[in-house]
């Protein structure tokens, strides 16, 4: 079984779930197949040499190869990141010889790389959601962007209803794309291998006195504000550290921990403290050291960091907004949170702080054996190459597609130049006058 695995990222590792989630399951799924070719690609990722990971090539989105796509998408100039988008999943498309001589073709939602195979008419193809451009941009919306988070849904909404295969291993993903589509998502549980957690980590610096940590990024959908919300007016009698980068919140420079400082005073720098990005050694031994963990996502696809935290041995806080919830249901001692709510997730940090020393073992011990039931490694890979195999199972791995060309047209690439300023064109010049004005005001005299 030859394989061809076009992905937006992998390696060397950015740091985020997606990259995480291939680099543990492509290393397990390796002996099951004859070949395997890694396509990596973005608008933000871009190299001239391909790379040996684990005896496997790894060939990335080439930079001539996609300014030449980004060009042809010029109808999306107004849109720079769609057209970003568009023209590393065409730039992988070609890269990939559009996928001839693989069995399978495994793409992701995020950053489109199924398009161009999809509406080749390929049946041969899998796509796995993490997380989609569209879904991001819902939870985290921008206030100058309300037309490209819809052009992104409606994107998504069109073509990923015309792939055969698609999987998640969340059953909130699974649910959403389930109901937005109309059609089957199949669910199946990340591979994880947790095994090199134990090994020995160098000493470093943290909190002699208890504390509760969470890791993530400091962005609007993993859980800040209802965190702060929670300690408005409670006190659970130990700090919480926040540790993870900041990210910008509705314009492109502000910064969603200076909002946060700024909407609760008192609350974010004191009772919750961020402490910034730290290397993967310094987490873990920040993570072993904590009382308990926190998840307090108000929507994430999965949190890889639930797996990490049971692995960890620690108690965990759980929203039900993270999708790995489901790995924490039926605990001796319930912790999981109810989305979006300040007073479930007090309770929950008020149950955590008090556990006992024999709740607390109790609770570590079913949250370990609910993960290895579940994300049993024998059992997912079986999982996976029975989908593989009934992908193979397809008579004929091309479907027309032609019929649908004028629906989709945008989509293509297109040899028609378009300029960026056209539709300023449609604007009196009074209002860009003034747009520009205030435009010039802003860069010179910044908040």
């Amino acid at each position: 079984m030859k394989i061809a695995f076009v992905l937006p990222e992998l390696y060397p590792h950015p740091g985020g779930g997606l990259a995480t989630y291939y680099l543990h399951y492509i290393s397990k799924i390796k002996p099951y197949c004859s070949e395997i070719k890694i396509f990596v690609g973005s608008a933000t990722e871009q190299r001239l040499n391909p790379i040996n990971w684990e005896g496997i090539s790894i060939s990335y989105l080439n930079p001539k190869t996609y300014k030449k796509y980004f060009s042809q998408f010029s109808h999306f100039s107004s849109w720079p990141e769609i057209q970003g988008h568009l023209a590393a999943a065409w730039g992988l498309y070609e890269q990939a010889n559009a996928g001839e001589g693989f069995d399978i073709i495994e793409t992701t939602d995020w950053g489109w790389n199924y398009l161009p195979f999809v509406l080749d008419g390929h049946k041969n193809l899998i796509t796995r959601l993490h997380g989609s451009i569209a879904q991001i941009e819902y939870y985290d919306p921008r206030e100058s962007l309300h037309i490209y988070a819809h052009l992104t849904s409606t994107l998504e909404l069109e073509t990923l209803a015309l792939v055969h295969n698609l999987v998640t291993y969340s059953y909130n993903n699974q649910k959403f794309w389930q109901q937005e589509l109309e059609k089957e998502v199949q669910h199946i549980y990340p591979i994880i291998d947790l095994n090199d957690n134990g090994r020995n980590i160098p000493p470093k610096e943290v909190p002699s006195q208890p504390y509760a940590l969470v890791v993530g990024r400091i962005q609007a959908w993993k859980g800040a504000e209802i965190l702060c919300q929670a300690l408005q007016y409670n006190e659970i009698g130990i700090p919480i550290y926040w540790m993870g980068r900041d990210t910008s919140y509705k314009e492109f420079e502000s910064s969603y921990s200076s909002y946060l400082a700024k909407k609760y005073p008192g609350i974010w720098g004191e009772k919750i403290i961020p402490i910034g990005a730290r290397p993967t050694e310094e987490c873990q031994i920040w993570m072993q050291n904590a009382t308990f963990g926190i998840v307090p996502s108000t929507w994430d696809m999965f949190n890889l960091t639930i797996a990490e935290w049971i692995n960890t041995n620690k108690p965990l806080v759980c929203s039900s907004g993270a999708g790995g919830y489901s790995l924490l249901e039926n605990m001796p001692i319930d912790l999981l949170v109810e989305s979006n709510s300040p007073d479930s997730l007090f309770e929950a940090l008020h149950r955590a702080v008090n556990l006992t020393v024999n709740e607390k073992t109790k609770l570590i011990t079913a949250q370990k054996d609910n993960f290895y039931l579940l994300c049993n490694k024998e059992k997912l890979v079986a999982e996976n190459l029975a989908l593989y195999r009934k992908v193979l199972d397809n008579d004929d791995s091309r479907m027309p597609m032609n019929i649908y060309k004028w629906r989709y047209r945008a989509y293509y690439p297109s040899k028609d130049y378009i300029k960026r300023t056209t539709q300023l064109d449609q604007w009196p010049l009074k209002e860009l006058v003034k747009y520009l004005g205030q435009r010039m005001l802003k860069r010179l005299f910044p908040k």
